[in-house]
């Protein structure tokens, strides 16, 4: 195994990971649905049963504060769920969740927790939300 930096030729395995990203963004940005902050805090299943964010996961999601991506991650449950009644890992309890604008989410068919931990890691490579730093 060599010691050193490889280069970052078409070859390398950096630059299939940035092309997997580059397409896992284009497509959640191209499919995913759109709900504001206060339409995420006052939906409910009695009002509006057929909400999308009221369906059961899984789903990868991007908090936004304007333009700006805040936040990544993925969820077997409700979006509303993990953004406000998820316990103690609610993202209402969250320092940056008061500049939350919108959330973008998109369902995804496979909930194998890994897969959604992927394209959840894509999501973060590629737009990095301020409250996550990507290894690089």
């Amino acid at each position: 195994m060599n010691d050193q930096n490889s280069d970052c030729g078409s070859d390398s395995l950096d630059s299939h990971i940035e092309v997997f990203a580059n397409a896992c963004v284009g497509i959640f940005l191209r499919d995913s649905s759109s709900v504001s902050k206060q339409c995420l805090e006052t939906i409910s299943v009695t009002s509006n049963p057929d909400h999308a964010a009221l369906r059961q996961g899984p789903h990868v999601y991007v908090a936004y504060s304007g333009q700006c991506p805040l936040y990544a991650g993925q969820t077997g449950v409700t979006v509303r769920t993990r953004f406000k009644g998820d316990g103690d890992g609610a993202h209402d309890r969250k320092s940056w969740y008061e500049e939350v604008s919108h959330v973008r989410f998109l369902p995804l068919s496979c909930d194998f927790e890994y897969y959604r931990k992927l394209v959840e890691a894509a999501l973060i490579i590629e737009l990095e939300p301020r409250e996550q730093t990507p290894n690089r």
